[in-house]
């Protein structure tokens, strides 16, 4: 065996048995994952030199390596790889991980003299310098970022808390009629990105459901709008804190239904006339004219 599969939602184990292995939905593949987001050959993975590659191989959801959607890509033990939405570890002893040959057997010294003393040197200080960021992500993105669904540059997250509009005073700027001024807020906590609507007028969805405050994982749709987004970065948890109770709320409430309804409701109604002094006025039970 060359390494394992581990689900990262708990499950059996997937053995890596051939340094070449076909991954998809049908039972004909090596490594057969009856998902309904699985493609019928999904990618494709492979053993050069020691080290476990993978590629997609043309799938309609594609793979990600540590969150980040990608084409293909190297990897290293402890690597998470999102099929879909199925989500494993890689495990496997690489070239990297064999201990070194042990060194030849010398003579050991001879003890020093009674007047003869052993400079001992100091252990090395440890580098105290940052670490660096999770494997996968670019340089600059160090705690995620978001991916346009219809094409363009990455938007990296670069603080733990970022505010998110069409103000030009916002953290991340997104110029879009649709959105509001102060739209909605991001915060990293827990290991992992949460995100709150600030009382938009056009609201948030996660994977296309309606949200007032939820956490993100990684691969799930941001909507900001009608802005599309896919949320890339790696979890520093295993599983996100619980989300409110979404029955806290009515369902108009939750979508915002209920308050874009009232004011669209307004909106229609046509304005009441100005009372007129002049206008002469009828009794229902007058029977006479004024």
């Amino acid at each position: 065996m060359f390494g394992q599969l581990v689900p990262c939602g708990g499950g059996s184990l997937i053995p890596l048995r051939k340094n070449r292995l076909v991954v998809g939905r049908t039972p004909d593949c090596d490594i057969a994952l009856p998902k309904g987001t699985v493609s019928s050959k999904h990618c494709l993975l492979e053993l050069r030199d020691g080290v476990w590659f993978v590629t997609d191989l043309a799938s309609r959801n594609g793979i990600r390596i540590n969150g980040v959607r990608c084409q293909d890509g190297r990897l290293d033990p402890g690597t998470i790889l999102a099929i879909a939405h199925e989500r494993f570890q890689v495990e496997y002893a690489s070239a990297r991980s064999v201990p070194a040959p042990a060194s030849p057997v010398t003579r050991p010294e001879p003890p020093p003299l009674e007047n003869e003393t052993t400079a001992v040197e100091p252990p090395p200080e440890r580098s105290r310098a940052s670490s660096p960021a999770p494997s996968g992500l670019r340089p600059g993105a160090a705690l995620g970022e978001l991916i346009p669904c219809g094409g363009g540059a990455p938007i990296p997250l670069v603080k733990p808390s970022l505010l998110v509009g069409r103000s030009p005073a916002c953290d991340i700027t997104i110029a879009d009629p649709l959105v509001s001024s102060k739209h909605c807020q991001l915060e990293f906590k827990a290991g992992y990105w949460h995100v709150r609507d600030l009382g938009s007028r056009n609201g948030i969805r996660v994977d296309g459901v309606f949200q007032l405050a939820k956490y993100l994982r990684p691969g799930e749709i941001l909507s900001i709008a009608k802005r599309r987004y896919e949320v890339a970065f790696t979890p520093l948890a295993d599983e996100p804190p619980p989300d409110d109770n979404p029955f806290a709320l009515s369902l108009l409430e939750k979508s915002g239904l209920a308050r874009h309804g009232e004011k669209a409701l307004q909106s229609r109604l046509p304005p009441e006339p100005p009372p007129d002094p002049g206008r002469k006025k009828w009794l229902i039970d007058d029977t006479t004219t004024p």
